[in-house]
């Protein structure tokens, strides 16, 4: 009776370690989803700005940004 007491309660704890230890990577892979929005929002932040910039540029010189043209 013991026994079963015992195995019972080894295997709880490794499913329960096994659980513990998925869920550490699932945060793990949000975590890195969380970085890689964040770095992809601050480049299109960048662009952004950029395409603000360059069409500010154009209206002040009359025209339109041609790379060509530089």
């Amino acid at each position: 009776m013991y026994y079963f007491v015992f195995q019972r309660q080894e295997e709880l704890q490794r499913r329960a370690e096994l659980l513990f230890e998925q869920q550490l990577a699932r945060e793990s892979k949000i975590v890195d989803s969380i970085a890689s929005l964040t770095k992809a929002a601050s480049h299109l932040e960048q662009i952004g700005e950029f395409l603000l910039n360059t069409c500010r540029y154009g209206s002040v010189n009359g025209g339109t940004f041609s790379p060509n043209n530089s």
